[in-house]
């Protein structure tokens, strides 16, 4: 289900990330897309992408489709009878970026190289997810600048997942960790921070088509030069399956977050659900409903909030996937201030062979500042919208090749926060 309340910060952005478009439990950073099109901090995700043909069947997804480097790896016929594996993952990634500190006024070019590598132990249960498993992976990404030198910086993600049944009860925990170097568009410039991500969950099955599931999560975000938040929250909800591929739930969430220099807000969300899972055919994660967010200095804001993600294979070779999103976020660089984000993005990939595969991807979204506490911004709007084709060329399931185009644009009324950015790249993937 998908978690209630996230409150994610624009600050993330990762303009290279290739699996971005319509997934929601993406983590791995890689080249050549925007990340929920205005950039968000996710929640820890489902760490260990399918590494045989068995476990992407068994878990719905395509074996070689866009997604990072794990996602091509060596067909192993006896893994499902193992309850544990050791994952290695590397990319080398390189690309001419237009706008490297995405300004409206004087550009700089350069090209980036990104070398990147990880490793990953899974445990248990770790292909279908139905019984006790662990499941882990650390990345660490060197990119390297051929002109500015001095903007060279060390970038990683590390992600624990975990996964207990106890009777009638389910218990869940994930961690995420990212240390960023890259672009902030909420900021306007590349910045240092740094997230540390919890989140746990306790499922009760009341019966075989009802159950409880309380939740809470963490979200602490730390910055070298700006704005350092955290996030506490939690919620209940009850759900019910009225069809084995169906879930449909109701629940009731509350948070308070903590803004460095703009004091703390609370939060309550009402929220209903809906998952269908139509193995091989069909997917939906939907949750829709309002949001009253507070400050000692406001009587509230009642805002509609909703997060979707959908994905159809109408035939073998063809996946569509679609995500919309509106949401509270605050800001790391006005002091007192926070957005309401507002955005869709679409892709299309197509294979046509099970060597080559043709992707595009795309979406717009738009973010709205509103000042919470004295001196806070009102008055910035943003409409940003991105585009990436791509070519993939699978010559073994060890290693594959990926040539990419990616525009984005960012349109603001606050001038020095507009910009175009354009990146031309190629990356190589192996995994073993």
């Amino acid at each position: 289900m998908m978690t209630a309340s996230t409150l994610l910060s624009l600050g993330a952005l990762r303009a290279q990330d290739a699996d971005a478009v319509g997934e929601t439990d993406s983590s791995q950073m890689d080249s050549g897309s925007d990340s929920n099109l205005l950039p968000a901090v996710p929640p820890a995700p489902d760490i260990a992408p399918p590494t045989t043909p068995d476990e992407a069947q068994a878990l719905d997804q395509t074996l070689y489709g866009e997604g990072d480097a794990m996602n091509a790896a060596p067909a192993e016929p006896d893994a499902q009878s193992r309850s544990w594996k050791v994952n290695l993952h590397a990319s080398v990634d390189s690309r001419y970026d237009s706008n490297i500190f995405i300004t409206d006024t004087h550009p700089v070019a350069d090209v980036l190289t990104d070398l990147i590598a990880g490793a990953g132990l899974t445990l248990g249960d770790y292909t279908a997810r139905q019984n006790n498993y662990v499941i882990s992976d650390y990345t660490g990404t060197e990119e390297l600048f051929g002109h500015n030198s001095n903007q060279d910086a060390y970038e990683q993600n590390a992600t624990l997942q975990a996964q207990l049944l106890f009777g009638h009860i389910t218990f869940h925990a994930d961690f995420e960790f990212q240390d960023l170097a890259d672009e902030d568009i909420d900021i306007g410039a590349r910045a240092r921070r740094e997230f540390y991500i919890g989140h746990a969950s306790a499922r009760y099955d009341i019966s075989d088509k009802t159950y409880l599931e309380a939740t809470g999560g963490v979200t602490i975000a730390n910055y070298d030069q700006f704005l350092d938040s955290n996030t506490e929250q939690a919620g209940l909800s009850f759900n019910y399956l009225p069809d084995p591929s169906v879930t449909v739930g109701i629940g009731a969430y509350a948070g308070v977050l903590n803004v460095q220099d703009s004091g703390s807000q609370t939060f309550e969300q009402l929220l209903s659900s809906l998952q269908v899972n139509f193995t091989g055919k069909f997917t939906l994660d939907a949750s829709a409903g309002i949001e009253d967010r507070k400050t000692p200095s406001d009587t509230g804001l009642l805002n509609p909030v909703l997060e979707i993600a959908g994905d159809y294979k109408p035939s073998d070779g063809l996946d569509l996937t679609l995500t919309a999103f509106r949401r509270v976020e605050n800001s790391a660089f006005y002091e007192g201030s926070d957005f309401i984000t507002t955005g869709a993005s679409a892709s299309v990939r197509y294979d046509l062979s099970t060597r080559f595969t043709l992707s595009l991807q795309g979406g717009y979204g738009n973010c709205d500042y509103r000042g919470i506490a004295s001196g806070g911004n009102g008055t910035r709007s943003d409409d940003y919208l991105f585009v990436r084709p791509s070519f993939r060329y699978v010559p073994s399931p060890y290693w594959n090749l990926e040539l990419y185009y990616f525009y984005r644009d960012n349109d603001s009324n606050v001038e020095t926060s507009s910009f175009t950015d354009t990146q031309v790249g190629a990356s190589v993937n192996v995994t073993y």
